[in-house]
């Protein structure tokens, strides 16, 4: 059962990770796409999308009324 579950959650970020890849410049299509990804099943509470500096792009948290999260990023 816990196969089955991650062999589909794996499945579902490949195409997510296909789709942003050519949209990392726009915002609101990295955003629907993790909304899509969040709202497709109950497999995620949250869907982040991060650069490789770590810098978040943008965020998808699930209905239980959460405020987007702050973070304050490390300077090195």
């Amino acid at each position: 059962m816990t196969d089955l579950f991650l062999s589909s959650v794996l499945s579902q970020l490949e195409l997510s990770a296909i789709v942003l890849k050519d949209n990392f410049k726009q915002p609101a299509n990295m955003q629907n796409e993790l909304n899509r990804l969040l709202t497709q099943t109950d497999s995620f509470n949250a869907t982040i999308v991060v650069d490789n500096t770590g810098k978040m792009l943008a965020v998808a948290l699930n209905s239980l009324n959460l405020e987007t999260p702050k973070f304050k990023m490390k300077q090195h």
